[in-house]
């Protein structure tokens, strides 16, 4: 699994799973801690009783805490400080017992809370190569096509996962330190028309990461754009319409290219924006053009706007059709936005645009994931979502109750910065998507030409509250080394050493005494055992 720190064996379950695992290891972990201070409770007794004779001071102490080996280090402590209270004979080693046995008890509890996040390391998990599917765009024709049946489909795919994109905004605004800005406005003056000219530029950073990539983490995707406004490409107003007498009705040419010729007015629903993409340069591959334009004239707002998409004058109308019609209405000839985006691809100090990657020196991306890349980043995200979302795509509608808008709270500011946004939450999400949709009913997948997959289609992890990711090294180190302490802990019991100072410091009873002679013989045989196996090291 790939992370800020490298790449880390894992391996993935279920959420639910994935609970009664960590508990079980918890309960591994704790029994472990445990072990490990019944066996200095040994030790410490074993080395004290052998250091100082009989009428030492400090025997009826360790023959207390001897007996209590099996308590929880806290008992030890209370022992420890009622003794200390009552005693001025080693001060220095039952002060050492209430250091030790406070730092054992705050491992005992510390310890599960902090190595649970060692076990548990994300929620990742290896894609299943059979629910990779990427809608084919051949002849799907243009995003403006509706009669064209493939582009509908096409539609019908992708508008889920941009409306999952844009959805994801609020949440993602309240996380800190992102790789995204928004500049503020900047005002570059006043257009020949009154209008008011500003320009916002943005950008955001992907990693292959963040992408979920298996091999290439340090792949990376600088996006950089700005947008200024464009008052150009209005060619003009007509009010002729019979069936909407009064409503304007405005028309555009985006990029002065008389095939983009959009009409807008407040029969379009909403308030909502086109969008319009023109192809990267020959110069500057990395390079394109966007355009969007508001559909935002007519309609009507309580309250007043200077902003250049949500400018309001007098609704010349107010108080004469309905008790509903608001005093202000947003005026015609709003500008168009024209933006340009880099899109920048890096590896290892080599950069391209998206076109070169299969050919970017030491990457090696397989035909799979170089197709999906292609597919969903082919052309600026931010163009795609507005034109999947359509009448979703600005803040605006969010808040518009039919043709009535808050017009004082829109802003060119607000829509962009929802969009960059959205488009960062679909950029890292591009190979999950792939996942998600729905059956294809026949429709061609790019990553399966003629049925067969592309090399590396599957290279990827999707992310999922669902799924639960567990530390491979760590479900393997905490069980081995509760067995080694096992084998440890007995060996301590069991040496000469230890059985003598247990009988000097608690002498058997006549029950015990019955088991004695199996204890001496099973001691003796350990004994023998260590004995031949430090002849045979020496040997060898």
């Amino acid at each position: 699994m790939p992370t800020p720190s490298g790449t880390k064996d894992a391996v993935a379950v279920t959420a639910s799973d994935a609970a009664m695992l960590v508990s079980a290891y918890t309960f591994i972990l704790e029994h472990t801690v445990m072990l490990a201070w019944s066996m200095l409770i040994l030790m410490a007794v074993v080395i004290c009783t052998r250091r100082y004779n009989h009428a030492h001071p400090s025997r009826p102490f360790s023959k207390k805490v001897y007996q209590e080996r099996d308590s929880s280090p806290l008992a030890i402590f209370y022992l420890s400080a009622t003794i200390l209270i009552h005693q001025k004979n080693a001060r220095s080693l039952i002060t050492m017992w209430i250091f030790v046995s406070l730092v054992w008890a705050a491992a005992r509890y510390g310890f599960p809370i902090v190595f649970s996040g060692y076990i548990r390391i994300g929620n990742a998990a290896p894609v299943n190569p059979n629910a990779v599917f990427v809608p084919s765009r051949n002849n799907t024709g243009s995003f403006s096509d509706s009669s064209n049946i493939n582009n509908l489909e096409i539609f019908n795919f992708y508008v889920p996962s941009a409306l999952r994109s844009v959805g994801a905004v609020d949440a993602l605004n309240q996380t800190q330190n992102l790789p995204i800005a928004v500049d503020q406005p900047e005002t570059m003056g006043v257009d020949e028309s009154g209008g008011l000219n500003i320009r916002i530029g943005y950008r955001y950073n992907v990693t292959g990461l963040d992408l979920g990539l298996q091999h290439y983490p340090d792949l990376r995707l600088s996006v950089e754009g700005s947008c200024i406004t464009e008052y150009g490409w209005w060619a003009g107003s007509s009010t002729n319409d019979s069936l909407h007498p009064g409503a304007y009705l405005d028309a555009y040419i985006p990029f002065n290219n008389p095939n983009y010729t959009q009409y807008v007015s407040v029969y379009d629903g909403g308030p909502r924006a086109y969008f319009f993409a023109n192809p990267a340069e020959s110069t500057s591959p990395t390079n394109t053009t966007w355009a969007a334009i508001i559909s935002s004239v007519n309609r009507t707002s309580w309250f007043p706007s200077e902003d250049p998409w949500y400018q309001t004058g007098p609704n010349p109308y107010y108080n004469t059709n309905s008790s509903m019609v608001a005093p202000y209405m947003v005026l015609p000839q709003r500008p168009m936005l024209s933006c340009w985006e880099n899109d920048v691809w890096s590896y290892r100090g080599q950069n391209g645009s998206i076109a070169d990657l299969p050919t970017m020196p030491g990457l090696n991306l397989s035909p799979g994931l170089t197709a999906i890349l292609v597919d969903s980043l082919g052309a600026p995200m931010i163009y795609l979502l507005g034109t999947y979302l359509q009448v979703s795509a600005l803040k605006s509608s969010v808040t518009a109750l039919s043709n009535i808008i808050d017009a004082e709270s829109s802003s060119i500011y607000s829509d962009l910065q929802r969009l960059v946004y959205a488009s960062y939450i679909a950029t890292i999400n591009c190979f999950t998507e792939t996942t998600f949709f729905a059956p294809p009913n026949g429709f061609p997948n790019e990553v399966r030409p003629g049925g067969v997959l592309l090399d590396g289609a599957a290279d990827f992890i999707i992310f999922s509250n669902d799924i639960a990711t567990l530390s491979v090294r760590t479900m393997i180190i905490l069980p081995v080394l509760a067995l080694a302490l096992w084998i440890l802990s007995i060996t301590l019991v069991l040496s000469p050493v230890t059985q003598r100072t247990i009988r000097e410091l608690v002498p058997p009873s006549e029950d015990d005494k019955e088991d004695l002679p199996h204890l001496n013989h099973l001691s003796a045989i350990f004994a023998e055992v260590i004995s031949q196996f430090k002849s045979q090291a020496a040997a060898s």
